[in-house]
């Protein structure tokens, strides 16, 4: 037989039972109920919530305590007896709408609503985002509007779409992104042709690695003589600063290579002069 179907003397020998057993054996309450047969939070509420059979509720000083509301309409008991004489009745457009601005305090707009839902086509989470409400509060308004709300069917299906056009867009932006560096990364650019047509003109052996075909350190050298150990960098005046010479070349040292630094200007300006400089370099190495 149910708890409730007990009668009251029943209830109250259970009730002394379970304090009883808490002050002799000193348990808690699951074991109570198990010995007891009881579900666990109706023991708790006789052993730590003031409760008993006679008085089923909390006493009303201790709601208003815990609670801290001096308003009867928000108490656990008067809460509970409303509860009740609403269960079963019809929710009215009113009722529906004002559930929906006391949860957000933020009424939507009619068309604003009807806009990002039926044109937009946004889900009611991604308008409560876009609005900072809640998402059943969306709904509830969907409702009281008389908005048609889409099936779960149609739900799944736009939001497929929705990810292939990002899918797509993002590809479109990739692309767009990997034509820009290919043509900011042309290899070899227009100072490193110049450099090759004199060597070429001189006689020079030196291989264009420009392109990330040899590997120093992690670095990539612009040309090199593998059988003399030699290696060329061509600095853009705009892109490189002169302390880099100092570091760059350390690095390459300790791998073995000796290096040359060869600035865009002096390319420009005096291209007999960097043709003698780079011999002189082989001759030194």
């Amino acid at each position: 037989m149910e708890y409730r179907q007990l009668s009251l003397e029943k209830k109250l020998k259970l009730y002394h039972t379970a304090l009883k057993l808490k002050k002799e054996k000193n348990i808690g309450r699951r074991k109570i109920s198990k010995i007891l047969n009881l579900s666990p939070d109706l023991v708790g509420s006789w052993l730590y919530r003031n409760v008993n059979p006679i008085n089923p509720m909390f006493r009303l000083e201790i709601v208003d305590m815990f609670r801290g509301e001096k308003n009867p309409a928000k108490r656990i008991d008067v809460r509970l007896k409303i509860s009740s004489a609403l269960r079963g009745r019809k929710k009215s457009k009113d009722w529906i709408r004002n559930i929906a601005f006391a949860q957000t305090r933020k009424l939507i707009p009619y068309q604003t609503l009807k806009n990002l839902y039926c044109e937009q086509k946004l889900s009611t989470y991604e308008i409560a985002q876009k609005l900072n409400v809640y998402k059943s509060s969306v709904f509830r308004q969907l409702k009281w509007y008389n908005i048609p709300t889409r099936t779960t069917s149609e739900s799944v299906r736009l939001s497929k779409l929705k990810r292939k056009d990002e899918l797509s867009k993002t590809a479109k932006e990739n692309n767009i992104i990997n034509n820009i560096f290919k043509n900011i990364h042309i290899c070899p650019n227009k100072i490193e042709q110049k450099l090759i047509n004199l060597l070429k003109k001189d006689n020079l052996f030196f291989r264009y690695t420009g392109d990330g075909s040899f590997c120093v350190k992690g670095f990539y050298p612009d040309f090199v003589n593998e059988e003399k150990r030699l290696i060329i960098e061509v600095f853009g005046d705009y892109w490189h600063k002169p302390k880099e010479i100092k570091w760059k070349s350390a690095i390459f040292k300790s791998a073995n290579f000796n290096s040359l630094f060869i600035w865009e200007h002096e390319l420009n300006k005096e291209p007999e002069i960097v043709i003698e400089k780079i011999k002189n370099f082989m001759e030194a190495h």
